[in-house]
C-alpha cells in the first residue's frame, strides 16, 4: 500500500513539473528530423536564404520564449513574440504579415547540433525549414492563424 502511494505521488511530482517547465502558451515548438526525412516530409525546397549561426544565436539572446521567422524578399527577420525584430535585415514585422514560430528550446538545441554550420531557411510548399549540417528544424507553428497576441 506504501509502495503504491509512494509511485503515485511521484508519477504527480512528474506531470507538474512537465507542466511547470512546459514553453509559454504555444508550449513546445518544432521538430528537429534528419534532413533526408525533411525532404520526404516537406517535399522540395523552393527558396533558400544563408543566415549565419551567430544570427541566430544573437537573437536567441533576446527572445523570451519564442522565435519568430519572416522571409520577405529574400531577406529573413527573426522578432520576439511581440514582433518586435531581434535580428536580421528587415524592418519591424507587420501584424497581418505571415510569420513561422519557433519554440526558443527548440531553436537552441538544433544550433547545438549544428555547430557552426551554415543554417538555409528554406521555403518550402506551405512551410519554413531551417536546415544546416543534417538536420533540419520544421513544426513551426503559423501565424496568422495561430499568433502570440
Amino acid at each position: 500500500m506504501l509502495k503504491r502511494f509512494t509511485v503515485t505521488i511521484l508519477i504527480l511530482i512528474a506531470l507538474i513539473s512537465v507542466t511547470a517547465n512546459a514553453q509559454g502558451k504555444l508550449g513546445f515548438v518544432g521538430k528537429i528530423f534528419d534532413k533526408k526525412e525533411a525532404n520526404i516530409l516537406f517535399g522540395d525546397v523552393k527558396s533558400s536564404t544563408e543566415l549565419k549561426p551567430n544570427v541566430l544565436k544573437q537573437a536567441l539572446l533576446s527572445a523570451k520564449d519564442y522565435v519568430l521567422i519572416a522571409v520577405r524578399n529574400g531577406r529573413i527577420s527573426l522578432a520576439n513574440e511581440k514582433k518586435q525584430v531581434l535580428a536580421g535585415d528587415l524592418q519591424p514585422i507587420s501584424t497581418t504579415e505571415t510569420v513561422y514560430i519557433f519554440g526558443k528550446d527548440k531553436v537552441a538545441e538544433f544550433i547545438s547540433l549544428i555547430g557552426s554550420s551554415a543554417i538555409q531557411v528554406e521555403q518550402r510548399s506551405g512551410t519554413i525549414t531551417l536546415t544546416a549540417a543534417d538536420y533540419t528544424l520544421e513544426f513551426a507553428t503559423i501565424c496568422p492563424p495561430v499568433c502570440l497576441d
